[in-house]
């Protein structure tokens, strides 16, 4: 980098919150991508969110679960991008049943009431895709 250049800002875990996720799932160039990614995108949510998927995975983000935008956010990480991240693997099923968990717990706490629809799609997927 020369003296003269910027870098550019990367948002690191520590700084990244469920906000964060909201933002970029529901992002007009991410919605072109909800049912027919790239292998662009699934690199770059690879790239952006491995590390939060592993903390979720681990619980360490399930006080996300205290808020509806944070419970859909932890349901995004732990149902949607595994698929992009781990496509054609089985781990791309690995936190399968901990999404379906966090939407049930959504749901007992009337999160369901709140979001909107297309909020919604994404609440009640890892239901669809429970195979229990």
């Amino acid at each position: 980098m020369d003296r003269f250049s910027c870098p550019q800002k990367q948002i690191s875990l520590v700084d990244m919150n469920h906000t964060d996720v909201i933002k970029y799932w529901f992002s007009e160039k991410s919605r072109q991508h909800w049912f027919s990614s790239t292998p662009e995108i699934d690199n770059e949510i690879k790239q952006r969110y491995e590390q939060l998927w592993i903390n979720a995975a681990s619980g360490k983000l399930n006080d996300w679960q205290d808020s509806p935008q944070g419970c859909l956010a932890l349901i995004i990480i732990l149902d949607q991008f595994p698929l992009n991240m781990f496509r054609d693997e089985a781990k791309s099923f690995q936190t399968e049943e901990l999404a379906v968990e966090v939407a049930l717990k959504a749901i007992d706490n009337g999160y369901d009431e709140i979001l909107n629809t297309e909020e919604l799609l994404f609440l009640f997927m890892p239901l669809m895709h429970s195979e229990n």
